[in-house]
């Protein structure tokens, strides 16, 4: 089983020793027996539309009763944990394990225009996807220019013109 090692087109210059020095590690540890593991951290996408943001999650090999969403104090925590199955067969001459398996939790601060309270989450085919709607009034809203007396605007300007032309009448007067 040692030798079977993933392929690796980067190779780094010789020149750089510290650059050796990580490769050489990184072949040691490869190579190893010895077990090495990063921990599960799952990878988050987030992206902002008009009405709602949508958080995507890749979860592979969970079952959606090992993943827990909450929501508190504006902080949404997803945790959960990914078990590795464990396949005894007698008689083999090694194993090797790539796959990040464990316990983890991933906490996201909401925005104050996120509308907690109508979250919603799906979880398909590996991915868990939370879409996030914002508040009514965080939303745009388009406005409408005018070009017809009535609103704020001709009241102001008539508002304006009287005081203008009240002015106009006293100064006359005296």
């Amino acid at each position: 089983m040692r030798h079977l090692t993933p392929w690796s087109e980067r190779r780094l210059s010789t020149g750089d020793f510290f650059s050796e020095m990580e490769r050489m590690f990184e072949d040691f540890t490869r190579n190893s027996d010895f077990p090495v593991s990063s921990g599960f951290n799952p990878v988050t996408d987030v992206e902002e539309e008009e009405g709602h943001y949508l958080m995507t999650i890749d979860l592979p090999g969970m079952k959606k009763d090992d993943i827990k969403i909450d929501v508190k104090n504006n902080v949404l925590t997803i945790s959960g944990e990914r078990k590795r199955e464990t396949n005894v067969t007698e008689g083999k001459k090694g194993q090797r394990f790539e796959r990040s398996y464990g316990s983890f939790t991933r906490s996201f601060t909401l925005p104050s225009t996120v509308n907690a309270d109508d979250i919603e989450a799906r979880y398909e085919d590996g991915v868990l996807s939370l879409f996030l709607p914002k508040t009514p009034e965080t939303q745009a809203r388009k406005i409408e220019i005018e070009s017809k007396a009535g609103g704020f605007f001709d009241k102001l300007l008539h508002s304006k013109k009287d005081e203008v032309d009240v002015k106009t009448d006293t100064s006359r007067s005296h």
